[in-house]
């Protein structure tokens, strides 16, 4: 039986795209995309027997907005380390846009790019949608992550983020080599669609209350709605 190494590159992607965030609870009422994942591509054969890893994928993600996607706030980052550090490449973005259905959610982003070795002295504008599918559990290989991405000049100007993530991938190129789509062969990652928070007090009552996962009870519903919010919810 073949043996499967994956070879460590921990530390090229610290170097490429810095350390990888980890997730922290979500806000009351937020819409959210947080963990890691990670996937090896496109494997080879050095000796008999012994399987390596040609490319591992890496993302770590900690984003939220509204209900609706406003205020978007986070970072995606993402490493796609090679066997030689000519062959990697770090990327370091923020979040412009979120948009969460279910179990899907559109991330906009800017931010920039890194090779590594010797052709990585300049940063690579960046910008594009990010598209997630939260279709399993740990190491499920089921959560999907497809990118469409536009790149900039080498050292040239930040190029904006979408503001919309209504669609996918909306005017942003896809299929390009640096940016490959994978699953989560290990890790992890969550999203959290919530509901727009109550705007009549019909929507409290009859349990309504409770779909929100921000009330302690229907009192506390309907009190958010008479003071128009000004009196927070007090959670579950």
């Amino acid at each position: 039986m073949k043996t499967r190494l994956i070879a460590s590159l921990v530390v090229a992607g610290a170097a490429l795209g810095g350390a990888p965030t980890s997730a922290t609870a979500q806000s009351a009422g937020t819409d959210s995309v947080t963990g890691d994942a990670s996937d090896c591509l496109e494997f080879y054969e050095p000796v008999p027997g012994v399987i390596n890893c040609r490319r591992r994928l890496s993302l770590s993600v900690e984003v939220e907005s509204g209900p609706a996607g406003e205020n978007p706030d986070g970072t995606l980052t993402w490493n796609d380390l090679g066997i030689t550090p000519g062959g990697s490449t770090g990327s370091q973005t923020e979040a412009t846009c979120l948009s969460a259905s279910g179990r899907v959610a559109i991330i906009g982003v800017t931010g920039s790019l890194r090779r590594g070795g010797s052709g990585g002295a300049f940063p690579i504008p960046i910008a594009g949608l990010v598209r997630v599918v939260d279709a399993g559990g740990p190491d499920s290989g089921a959560d999907t992550f497809q990118f469409a991405i536009q790149t900039g000049p080498e050292d040239g100007p930040p190029l904006p983020g979408p503001t919309s993530c209504s669609t996918f991938p909306g005017t942003f190129p896809t299929g390009s080599s640096l940016f490959p789509d994978f699953t989560n062969e290990t890790g992890d990652v969550t999203v959290t669609d919530t509901r727009a928070l109550p705007s009549s007090k019909e929507e409290c009552k009859n349990g309504g209350w409770r779909s929100f996962g921000v009330f302690a009870n229907q009192g506390d519903c309907v009190s958010f709605v008479a003071t128009g919010g000004k009196n927070p919810p007090a959670g579950p």
